[in-house]
């Protein structure tokens, strides 16, 4: 048997320098997914409280006041869990004014979404995430 000289295979360092490379690329492109499945969970509470704000606005035509008790807009509980089991939706006045003129419905995040802000919608269009105006900015 003759030896040719020529070595086959990967060096050590090779190898090294491709799990490290791995490595730098997981780390940058993990956090970014999580972001982007915290936001894509985000539409489970707006899209619950469009639903129970079309509700609110059916009830105050027959009853000439919001409902704080979401039992009397036909759902289940006095609050109501999201479809997804990611925020629990609330509703109470405005603030200082009567439940007669406004209602603003609250959805809190639970379980993996719990280090996600507190999103709001009131009778009036207002909509808040994180206590910053609007439903869609970066946090």
């Amino acid at each position: 048997m003759r030896y040719s000289g020529k070595q086959t295979g990967y060096s050590m360092i090779e190898l090294m320098v491709v799990v490290a490379i791995i490595g730098i690329l997981g780390a940058v492109a993990y956090p970014s997914y999580t972001q982007y499945v915290t936001r894509t969970n985000r539409t489970d509470a707006m899209e619950t409280l469009t639903e129970v704000m079309n509700q609110q606005q059916r009830f105050i035509m027959r009853n000439r006041r919001y409902a704080t008790d979401l039992r009397q807009l036909g759902f289940g509980q006095a609050t109501l869990e999201t479809s997804r089991g990611l925020y629990v939706i609330a509703a109470a006045a405005c603030g200082s004014e009567p439940i007669q003129r406004c209602v603003q419905l609250t959805a809190t995040p639970q379980g993996v979404q719990q280090n996600d802000g507190v999103i709001t919608l009131n009778s009036r269009g207002e909509k808040q995430w994180a206590g910053q105006a609007g439903w869609y900015h970066r946090k």
